[in-house]
């Protein structure tokens, strides 16, 4: 399985629930996963193209998984009369998942886990400036790769983030994983290659930030 890691990190948050759905299931491993470890109940597997649902179609016949249902459709629309434990929306870009944020409000969804590809700054401040709170928001690592994961509530409230914590994960902080240290590590070996190339203000504040942040982590491991 590819990406194993970072799909078992997304099942590793689930517990027990009636129902959760996955956006965009393409190979359909995760809903596997969730009904074989018993995290799910059901799991409803959606994707916009049938071609790709169908890879999770034929998982379900090879492996007999009743419990697991396919639905061709965009977004939220295959899901909206669904009473929802977790809606999981995981390898698509940050504004891809805003986009289907946008047309969830009359979707009854208890909680959320994204895992985006990128522009996850930007789905963090959307997050922030649309009343849902971040729970989790943390780094792992999966076959050179660095994912980041979070878990979501809507809430009636703003959530005050500060921006590190939007710029780098709000539990990232608390945990001080090896991979999120490895992550800041990996990204200031890119900013310093490009450095010595392209001198940039704009890449001088960067690096002195992750320098900031890595020594905070590096001070929480003594």
């Amino acid at each position: 399985m590819r990406a194993k890691k970072r799909i078992e990190t997304i099942a590793d948050l689930i517990e027990n629930v009636d129902l959760a759905v996955d956006i965009g299931a393409d190979h359909g491993y995760l809903a596997k996963m969730l009904v074989e470890k018993k995290k799910a109940k059901k799991v409803i597997a959606t994707d916009i193209s049938a071609k790709s649902l169908q890879k999770t179609i034929e998982l379900c016949k090879r492996f007999n998984l009743a419990n697991i249902e396919a639905r061709v459709g965009d977004g939220i629309e295959p899901i909206k009369t669904e009473k929802v434990d977790v809606c999981i929306i995981a390898g698509m870009g940050g504004y891809e998942i805003i986009k289907i944020l946008g047309t969830a409000k009359n979707a009854t969804v208890k909680e959320w886990i994204f895992q985006p590809a990128q522009n996850t700054i930007e789905l963090r401040q959307y997050l922030k400036n649309n009343n849902f709170k971040i729970l989790k928001d943390f780094i792992v690592k999966d076959q050179n790769k660095f994912y980041n994961t979070l878990v979501v509530e809507k809430s009636q409230n703003r959530q005050e983030l500060s921006e590190l914590e939007i710029r780098y994960g709000l539990t990232n902080f608390d945990l001080c994983s090896a991979d999120f240290i490895e992550y800041l590590m990996d990204k200031l070996e890119r900013i310093n290659k490009t450095l010595e190339n392209n001198k940039s203000e704009k890449l001088e504040n960067e690096k002195d930030e992750v320098l900031t942040v890595l020594a905070k982590m590096k001070e929480k491991t003594k």
